[in-house]
């Protein structure tokens, strides 16, 4: 009746013709442009708030390096004269290292160490003059150039006498240039050097005569563990920036709507793609991300798989991994620990789903499509300082807790049966060692039952980069470090401790996102243990059939250990293949009687 009254008092302008939202939706909800175009705009997010040199990951290496580390220059002045320094300086030290390694007495390395306490200026220079003379002409020595995240040889250099000649008159003519005397320019003497917060801390604990232990527990638990949490601050506010950008603007609703039915085919929502997109870059966005989708069921499985894609704190791991086992398939490595991942959520989806507490009736693909519009900035900058400072307080306070546990446990054993403070050679006395030494017999069964490797992954969980770092303390950090990680693995066995530790369970943050996005400690540990158990089944896996083909040895562990791998095997078979779904046909309205 309205309708025909207003029909008949006023005419509309342009019936039946298109918005410009429609316009628009014609070419970014199309059945065949909509996935490339969003693969293109997530691609520029990434690269905005990820990608090396880019705002994001620049702002992030700052605080890290600088904020949080030795220090930095104030606006940029110093570092051109630094760089230019450092590139005359060239690989002087490591040459120098070689030749007297190669040709030089104990003497000689002890004069040239700038660490030892009875070095001196002019004991270098006597060393350096002992070293020329005791050189043959004809010597030629080898040096590797080592990545210092990574622990991988990048290049190795043959260098010979002329070399040497050269290196020395680098070394010996920094005293001219630097305020330092002898060794590598350091960036503090060129241009405004601002300390770092830890170096201003140490000065100050050393100046008020703290004794080491509190100086330990300040500066590698308390600091360290915050600073290791705002030090990505810089990245997070970037990404939440622009997600919230998409969001406001109308964008992420269609792309929702895209992937729907492409996801649905192995039981997730369409709107589980984008955390899993996001979780590339760090797992606790890609969880704080399922906030968006409103089925409980889906949003809990799109918590539990979404760590499962590697995100940028496994990149130095993978990385050390594929250059100790892979030398000559390092990218082969890196490329497949991403799709390992993404099989994880595939494979993990449809299991799930199979079982009841996922399972339910099918709920229809209800989303509104609001017209295209410019987001105010008011509202984009709160979405993004909303999701910043609860990063901060939730993520930065369990981070802060494990740390300082781990700090505990690797600094303070038992010796003469007297508890103490540990020096860093007595690790393997220490409570942690104690810890990976009780606990390594869980993994002999995927090749990697030591329990240096088994401590390593338990410090992965504070953070996926102490795996690293772990393994860099524990197997020697210097150029025979892969020569000594090949002795305690085969390519079997490490590409089984690669696949464990991208699977399990991800790093102390995450996992309180994860509380703080289930809101329930009993789902918590249910998605702490299913990713744990998942990553082991699949590690088991891989060890035990490629055993197989690797020479295998009949023994009762081997047996036992095989009879696992076919029988999970099989289970995730039928789970995959022959096990049907519990959700209902249809759906069906309940009505309640009086």
């Amino acid at each position: 009746y309205i309708s025909g009254i207003l029909s008949g008092c006023y005419r509309k302008k342009d019936v039946g013709k298109l918005t410009v939202s429609d316009k628009i939706d014609k070419v970014v909800t199309n059945r065949w442009l909509g996935l490339p175009i969003f693969a293109v705009i997530m691609f520029l997010v990434y690269f905005l708030a990820m990608a090396p040199n880019a705002g994001g990951t620049a702002a992030t290496d700052w605080a890290n390096d600088g904020l949080f580390g030795d220090g930095f220059h104030l606006v940029g002045i110093g570092d051109g004269a630094y760089e230019e320094a450092a590139e005359r300086y060239g690989d002087t030290d490591l040459i120098i290292g070689a030749f007297a390694e190669a040709h030089g007495t104990d003497a000689i390395r002890d004069a040239l160490d700038g660490e030892s306490e009875a070095y001196t200026e002019e004991g270098a220079k006597n060393a350096l003059d002992q070293l020329m003379a005791a050189t043959p002409d004809d010597a030629k020595v080898k040096y590797d150039i080592i990545d210092e995240e990574t622990l991988e040889v990048t290049e190795t250099k043959e260098a010979g006498k002329q070399e040497l000649a050269g290196a020395v008159t680098a070394y010996e003519c920094k005293e001219k240039d630097y305020k330092q005397a002898y060794g590598a320019p350091e960036q503090s003497e060129f241009g405004v050097w601002v300390p770092g917060i830890p170096v201003l801390i140490q000065r100050g604990l050393d100046a008020a005569g703290a004794p080491d232990w509190l100086e330990s527990l300040i500066l590698d638990g308390i600091v360290a563990g915050i600073g290791a949490v705002l030090g990505f601050v810089p990245q997070m506010l970037v990404l939440f920036l622009l997600l919230a950008f998409l969001e406001s603007c109308g964008y992420m609703a269609r792309i929702a709507f895209v992937l729907d039915r492409i996801f649905r085919k192995f039981g997730l929502s369409g709107k589980s793609f984008v955390p899993m997109l996001v979780g590339t870059g760090c797992g606790i966005p890609g969880i704080m991300a399922s906030r968006t989708i409103e089925n409980e069921r889906d949003r809990r499985m799109t918590i539990i798989t979404t760590t499962f894609i590697p995100c940028s704190a496994k990149i130095p791991f993978i990385a050390m991994i594929a250059g100790a086992f892979f030398p000559r398939h390092a990218s082969l490595i890196a490329v497949a620990a991403y799709f390992i991942g993404m099989a994880a959520v595939i494979v993990s989806g449809i299991m799930l789903k199979k079982t009841r507490m996922f399972a339910g009736e099918p709920a229809p693909f209800v989303m509104e499509l609001p017209a295209y519009h410019w987001p105010t900035v008011g509202g984009v900058l709160r979405s993004m300082w909303e999701r910043g400072w609860s990063f901060i307080k939730k993520a930065g306070t369990v981070i802060l807790l494990s740390t300082i546990v781990i700090w505990f446990t690797m600094s303070f054993g038992f010796v003469d049966g007297r508890f103490t403070m540990l020096t860093e050679d007595q690790l393997d006395i220490s409570l942690l060692g104690y810890f990976g030494q009780g606990i390594a017999w869980i993994f002999a069964p995927l090749g990697w039952g030591n329990w240096r490797a088994a401590v390593a992954s338990v410090t992965g969980l504070v953070a996926k980069e102490n795996i690293v770092g772990t393994m860099g303390i524990l197997y020697a950090p210097d150029p025979t470090f892969y020569a000594t990680l090949a002795k305690e693995f085969t390519q079997l066995s490490g590409f089984s401790f690669l696949v464990f530790n991208l699977l399990c369970a991800p790093c102390f943050a995450a996992i309180g996102a994860i509380k703080r996005e289930m809101n329930s400690a009993k789902w918590t540990w249910f998605a702490v243990g299913y990713q744990c158990l998942f990553a082991y089944a699949v590690s088991l896996m891989i060890y035990q059939f490629g055993s197989l083909f690797t020479g295998w040895t009949a023994s009762v562990g081997s047996v036992i250990g095989l009879i696992a791998a076919v029988a999970i095997l099989g289970l995730m078979i039928y789970m995959l293949f022959f096990k049907k779904y519990h959700e209902a046909t249809r759906l069906t309205e309940k009505v309640r009687t009086k």
